[in-house]
Order: structure tokens, then sequence, then C-alpha cells
């Protein structure tokens, strides 16, 4: 995918692009094909993305760098990529086996998601469980490949377990809910399932995205890999914010 300095430098050369396209993204309520395909040619979205899979493996701060770029040229673009760069990161933690049918098969997949664990419920079944839910605010799924779900999964003796799902775009429903004054572009409309199938593999509990050992992180070894999962979205989301406000700063002092 490049070393950290040429995803900077492509992040650099999409601006230009990013801003011509941004009336078109508002417009149509979500990334455009072509900026999807620019995405995922461009390899930003892979800044923390193991090497093991030809991902950067970079650092935190390669992310903010990356982000605030992308959101001064495009504010939902930008948004939408704090999903991918951030649900990236976190199927590191996942199996080797869900991390090979993903990042095996496609490389350069955009991951988004939504994590919030009550809006799901799960049932464990013969291989895997069966999830049903609905969930909200679901930001750039239209040009996903793979989603994050989260839900809660039934313990007949005992506390309740949360519990993390990796399904496929085009295995949950999309519905058009978001019609919004701001980042109009980033299509976080909400999504359903029911009574969809996941097989274990491509399931994770919550205790192996809070740090320390993991499925994942037992192969991709790096420092970064054995941190908390949540810690990251925090510094996502306030980059691209970054970028949306000096992207402002700059159009108000050239206008």
């Amino acid at each position: 995918v490049g070393t950290y300095d040429q995803l900077l430098e492509r992040a650099d050369a999409l601006i230009p692009i990013l801003r011509k396209r941004a009336e078109e993204t508002e417009a149509s309520r979500q990334l455009p094909a072509t900026t999807k395909i620019e995405l995922a040619d461009s390899g930003i979205a892979r800044v923390l993305q193991p090497s093991r899979y030809g991902g950067c493996e970079g650092h935190f701060y390669g992310m903010v760098d990356i982000l605030t770029r992308v959101g001064r040229g495009c504010g939902s673009t930008a948004w939408c990529l704090a999903q991918y760069i951030g649900h990236n990161f976190m199927l590191s933690q996942w199996p080797v086996a869900a991390q090979d049918e993903i990042w095996g098969v496609k490389p350069e997949s955009l991951i988004s998601g939504i994590l919030i664990p009550f809006n799901g419920k799960a049932k464990k079944v013969e291989g895997g469980y069966r999830l049903t839910g609905r969930w909200p605010f679901v930001s750039g799924v239209n040009t996903c490949d793979w989603c994050i779900l989260s839900g809660m999964v039934d313990v007949t003796d005992g506390q309740d377990e949360e519990r993390y799902f990796l399904m496929q775009n085009g295995t949950f429903e999309i519905i058009d809910t978001w019609h919004a004054m701001g980042l109009k572009g980033s299509s976080s409309h909400d999504i359903a399932v029911d009574q969809v199938f996941v097989p274990e593999h491509m399931t994770l509990p919550i205790d192996h995205l809070k740090g320390g050992p993991s499925p994942g992180n037992q192969i991709n070894t790096a420092p970064m890999y054995q941190m908390p999962s949540y810690a990251q979205f925090g510094i996502l989301i306030s980059s691209a914010s970054l970028g949306i406000a000096e992207g402002m700063v700059e159009h108000y002092r050239n206008f």
C-alpha cells in the first residue's frame, strides 16, 4: 500500500479533487463511486492495517494527519474515512480466519460499523449466532464493503454477553434515514438485520476489544494492536472535525 509519507502525499492529492466533488457528494447524500475507488486505490484507509495484509501498519498520529487533510477537501468524505480507518483497525483483533476472509480476499476493503450493543440481540446457534436489530448513524454504509455490528447475546445462566459481528454489505438492510443539514454526503443511515446467521469466527466478544490478548493481536504483534480498540475513535472523529474546520477557515480567507 506504500509508506506513511506516500499515503500523506496521496491524501494531499485528493484535497482539490474532493473539493470539486463536494456538491455532488452532498446532493447524492453518499460518497460517489469515484470517491470510493479513489479511497481504495490511494490506500489511505489502510494506514493502521497490519503489514501482513499489505497495510501500512503506521501509527495513530498518521491517521490524524490523513484525516485532517481529507477533511479540508470534503467533510463528508473525511467522516466516512474515519469510520473506515477505525473499523479497519478493529478487524486486527478478530480471529485470523475472519481477517483472511476479508483482507485475504480484498485487502482494500472499506469497513464501517456502529457500536451500540443494546440495539442488537443475538442468539447462539450451531456454528455461530443469529443476530437481529436496528442501528442508527452508520456513516459510510452505502459505500462500505463490510460492517461491524454489535449486540447482546442472550445467556441462559448469567449476564448477557456483549459481542461484535462482521457482516458483508448486502446481508443487512440499509434504511434511508439520513436527511441532515451537515455532513449530508456521509450516508449515515440506519441499518437492520432480522435473524441473520453470522459464523463464529466472524464474531468477537467485547473483552477482546478492551486491550490485552486477543485472537488477532497474537499474529499482529505491533504495540498499537495491544491497545483498546475504542481508544482511537475519539481521535478519529476529532481529526476529521479539525480538518473540516481548517478547510472552512481556508475557504473564508480565500473568499
